[in-house]
């Protein structure tokens, strides 16, 4: 089992810049950061105002460019889900039956998009925005 001293979850706004901020008070721990999302961390409100409607790249909609993770030592799991946490025993495991071991625990998985419970929430250009 892999231990770390911080375990990030969540790879959203607060995910990313909790591990940014982590690394900011404290340049020598170990920091990985956990989200079932394919890539890493991006705001989801210039996903949704800017990029899809053609108006930025997707390099604006990302936290930090690429490549920054690493140059901070920031461990990136992506595509992979936690499925139960143990405070007991300071570790967390993930969808793959792996496991990790954590000094220190942010949770920041953020919350669910819920679709408009109104007449037309069903129509052909009505999105719900979620990844």
């Amino acid at each position: 089992m892999q231990s770390y001293d911080y375990v990030v979850i969540g790879g959203g706004l607060a995910g990313g810049r909790g591990a940014e901020g982590i690394r900011q008070v404290d340049e020598k721990s170990s920091v990985v950061l956990v989200t079932q999302e394919p890539h890493r961390p991006y705001e989801r409100p210039p996903l949704s105002k800017d990029y899809m409607v053609g108006e930025a790249g997707l390099d604006r909609v990302y936290l930090q460019e690429d490549g920054y993770y690493e140059e901070n030592d920031i461990e990136l799991l992506t595509g992979v889900r936690v499925t139960r946490i143990d405070p007991e025993a300071q570790t967390v495991t993930l969808d793959d039956d792996g496991m990790l071991g954590y000094g220190k625990l942010l949770l920041a998985t953020g919350g669910r998009a819920r679709g408009l419970p109104i007449p037309g929430s069903d129509l052909e250009n009505v999105f719900t925005l979620r990844t």
